[in-house]
């Protein structure tokens, strides 16, 4: 069989375009998956427009997180203003030494509060100098610590002498006693002036 012009030409054409095609199918996939996909993201985004209907429904959502923010912004405040009171890091700090110092003396810290207006077991006449030494120092507001603690008398002894030579401003102004869970141990009230 003799092959003419024509069949030598396809012969040669032919491989040569189905590889062409091959390529254009492999290099132009990757793209035309892309475009597919964002048609896609296209329809689904207008399907899935905000309509009237949830227009008000995220305005009342705004409005209720614009209150909820307003309401923390001012509990921001009220504990940035009681943080502010002069001294109050070192009172705290002055606090953690002293319920440090109680098991140094064998004392078991029952609870550790501060307080906020002079306790009523507070001395008249330390309250009054309390008052002075707030208009010396230019704040309204002392700061007390009560601690209620256990254990023996011996111990709280220890512990008090210790916190009298102490380098952190822990004034004893108060020590009540009532009797404890033990023969011998008793629970203690002790209120500081920090």
């Amino acid at each position: 069989m003799k092959l003419t012009d024509r069949d030598k030409q396809l012969v040669i054409w032919m491989p040569a375009l189905a590889l062409i095609i091959g390529y254009a199918m492999i290099v132009a996939s990757a793209p035309n998956a892309r475009v597919k996909r964002l048609r896609q993201q296209v329809a689904q985004a207008r399907a899935l427009t905000p309509g009237q209907f949830d227009v008000g429904q995220y305005e009342a959502q705004l409005a209720q997180s614009a209150l909820e923010l307003k309401t923390i912004k001012a509990e921001s405040a009220k504990v940035q203003s009681t943080v502010s009171i002069p001294g109050s890091t070192a009172n705290i700090c002055a606090a953690e030494q002293v319920a440090a110092l109680l098991p140094r003396h064998h004392l078991a810290l029952i609870e550790q509060a501060g307080v906020a207006m002079a306790p009523s077991e507070v001395a008249p006449v330390l309250q009054r100098l309390i008052v002075q030494y707030g208009a010396v120092k230019g704040s309204d507001l002392p700061v007390f610590w009560r601690v209620k603690f256990t254990g023996t008398y011996l111990d709280v002894v220890a512990a008090l002498d210790e916190l009298v030579t102490a380098d952190y401003c822990a004034i004893p102004t108060n020590l009540a006693m009532a009797d404890g869970p033990q023969l011998g141990i008793k629970t203690w009230t002790l209120v500081l002036w920090m």
